[in-house]
């Protein structure tokens, strides 16, 4: 083979290597994209808060700051199946409701924030293994509630269970959760504890 033919062809080959990597990362980047793109999750930010979340891509979702009590934030998800105006549990209903406050400076607090602290702090020291379960939920020691009573001033008109967990930068979360009669239990508390293992509050 002459010298021309020889530059001729490792050039080919060179030619022929990098294309192979340019499409190789340009396919692996692709398929990062579509995965993105595709995702099922959606994500909630509330920066005076300092609250991230994820939540089911087709549910919908409102908040509020300071609606119930000063500085306690409010999340309201559903699967969009829920009866307009909470009146009336639909069978095919998952609502769950969000509370994050900063643990109150004293033992005085009125408010509701106050209140759903005391709360918490009463569930987690119950020494009752039929009103309340300690569990591990994404490394978040969690205190869940077994009532399933509806309590349609916070939680909606759907009964389930309550989740209550402190942070590390002193913030506690109260997540009242909803089913339908017609909801598969086991798999909507996958989706709450899912949830719960998103959230994340950082220290304000």
């Amino acid at each position: 083979m002459s010298t021309v033919l020889k530059h001729k062809a490792i050039s080919i080959l060179i030619c022929v290597v990098v294309l192979a990597g340019v499409g190789f990362f340009a396919l692996k980047y692709f398929r990062i994209m579509g995965a993105d793109a595709s995702s099922s999750v959606k994500y909630f930010r509330e920066t005076d808060h300092g609250f991230v979340m994820q939540y089911p891509i087709d549910w919908s979702i409102a908040s509020g700051y300071g609606r119930y009590a000063a500085g306690l934030l409010d999340i309201e998800l559903n699967n969009n199946k829920c009866w307009v105006g909470y009146t009336e549990c639909r069978a095919d209903c998952v609502d769950i409701r969000i509370f994050a406050g900063k643990n109150p400076d004293n033992d005085q607090g009125t408010d509701l924030g106050a209140q759903l602290y005391h709360q918490a702090q009463a569930a987690k020291t119950a020494n009752n293994k039929d009103l309340a379960e300690q569990m591990d939920i994404g490394g978040k020691l969690v205190t869940k509630i077994k009532s399933t009573a509806p309590t349609q001033a916070l939680n909606g008109a759907c009964g389930g269970p309550l989740y209550i967990y402190e942070t590390d930068s002193g913030t506690f979360v109260y997540i009242f959760s909803g089913f339908g009669s017609g909801i598969d239990y086991a798999a909507s508390e996958d989706i709450v504890k899912q949830i719960i293992s998103s959230i994340n509050v950082s220290a304000k």
